[in-house]
């Protein structure tokens, strides 16, 4: 009863400065529990916006993080699937080429163009000069995913959401010591252990701009969903302060975070597209934060009822204590309020006072009628 009480003021005052009692749920609920809570304990949500703002903040951070290293992973298996067939496209569509001091030159006039069913479309082009070009050759590419091959980097359309990662090939060859290739060079060094670190340069590069991407889209969500819900608190006739809201929408965001993932990861195999999933995924959060206020509504409204019936019964309580401690006073108040209680036989006596009017009387007893009164 009292834990819950002190949810319920610590739902309005979220900045609450107490270490003992941070520590303690912090030690209760981890992340993941966290994120178990926010998906199935929507009964829950007043203990988790209780911790804070900054908590709050803390657990988008890391839900960022979790879908930046689900999408690095996916990119980096998607390269790996794309190297074999890389090494097929050279040896059957590309001719000679030489690579030196960072410049890529294909010894071929027309550009090459190659579709694919994977990443949408490579195009091979050593010779463009102008960004008017390059963005010609990105606007061009159909679904928009596609690979373009430049002479000083490579650009990869279609990561993440309709994003894209420019790879500059001085940046990732000189890391790994690769001064020079040609085209037998770079079959041999797609099949060798080098490739390995290529591979985590762009599992470091895709992980650090998902996270920034994610995170700074989650926050804006929680944002426009929190004025929401402080919307519907007004309506709902529940009085929180706008930072309890805030904390209530980041952990209704979940499920629409975690869904996000996979289908960033299905897009990114399969390409498969779902047209309104950005609706689907407010949706979702949506009716995470209306169902939250409205049991916290519901909880409010328990315990101020609870609260009320253990005030009454404290009285009731204290009152009985206070005639159970003082018998003697309560009995003497008793018959002096009422006096008829002590001797109930008096009641049929006359007082001493209806005496001496009655013995009056008697002495000077007054005439029945005026004419005795005049014939006297």
């Amino acid at each position: 009863m009292d834990d819950n009480i002190n949810n319920s003021n610590r739902i309005n005052n979220p900045n609450i400065n107490n270490s003992q009692q941070n520590n303690q749920n912090e030690l209760k609920k981890g992340f993941f529990k966290k994120v178990y809570y926010s998906i199935f304990k929507l009964e829950k949500y007043g203990e988790l916006s209780a911790e804070g703002v900054r908590r709050a903040i803390g657990y988008l951070f890391k839900l960022s993080l979790i879908v930046a290293l689900i999408i690095g992973i996916s990119t980096i298996f998607r390269i790996n699937e794309l190297k074999q067939k890389g090494i097929d496209f050279l040896n059957e569509q590309v001719g000679e080429f030489t690579y030196s001091n960072g410049i890529l030159n294909v010894q071929k006039e027309e550009p090459i163009r190659a579709p694919s069913k994977t990443v949408g479309e490579i195009i091979i082009d050593t010779k463009i000069e102008t960004e008017e070009e390059v963005k010609q050759y990105i606007n061009s590419f159909e679904e928009n995913m596609g690979i373009l091959v430049l002479k000083d980097k490579i650009i990869i359309k279609g990561i993440g959401e309709n994003g894209s990662i420019t790879y500059t090939y001085g940046n990732v060859l000189n890391d790994i010591n690769v001064k020079e290739l040609d085209k037998n060079k770079t079959i041999e060094f797609l099949n060798g252990s080098s490739i390995w670190g290529i591979y985590a340069i762009a599992f470091t590069v895709v992980l650090i701009y998902a996270l920034i991407n994610v995170f700074i889209q989650i926050i804006f969500n929680a944002v426009l969903l929190s004025i929401f819900g402080y919307l519907v608190s007004w309506l709902a006739k529940v009085r929180m302060r706008y930072a309890a809201i805030f904390n209530l929408a980041a952990y209704s965001l979940t499920l629409s975070v975690l869904l996000n993932a996979v289908y960033i990861v299905i897009n990114m195999i399969t390409g498969f597209t779902i047209t309104y999933f950005q609706v689907m995924y407010i949706g979702v959060a949506v009716i995470y934060l209306i169902a939250a206020i409205l049991l916290l509504k519901s909880e409010f409204l328990r315990i101020q009822a609870e609260v009320s019936k253990i005030v009454k019964i404290s009285k009731q309580n204290e009152m009985e204590e206070e005639n159970q401690e003082n018998p003697e006073e309560k009995e003497k108040e008793e018959k002096k309020e009422n006096p008829e209680k002590e001797n109930p036989n008096n009641l049929d006596k006359p007082t001493q006072q209806e005496k001496k009017e009655k013995e009056g009387n008697q002495q000077n007893p007054q005439p029945q009628n005026i004419k005795e009164l005049k014939n006297e």
